[in-house]
């Protein structure tokens, strides 16, 4: 399982990285006001990183996720049980 949270980790690191860049190119290719040579010579966006799943950051679990922590619900209650969340 650790396997799968640390990959998890990096798809994210790197989609972090490159969303910047990647929203620009879209924004310059979609732009309607640009002459068509300009909009055809922005290079298409960098290598699509694969869809992120909802993982469990802790345990890698992919089912009950809660979204807003981005952790399983049953890790969820064991942490609010253990008197680790607050609210």
């Amino acid at each position: 399982m650790k396997n799968r949270v640390r990959k998890d980790y990096n798809k994210r690191l790197a989609l972090a990285l490159l969303e910047t860049e990647c929203v620009t190119l879209k924004a310059l290719s979609h732009n309607r006001i640009l002459p068509a040579t300009i909009r055809a010579a922005v290079p298409s966006s960098p290598a699509r990183i694969s869809a992120l799943r909802n993982l469990c950051r802790l345990t890698g679990r992919t089912r009950g996720i809660v979204r807003k922590l981005g952790i399983s619900n049953i890790k969820f209650r064991q942490l609010a049980d253990e008197g680790k969340l607050s609210g």
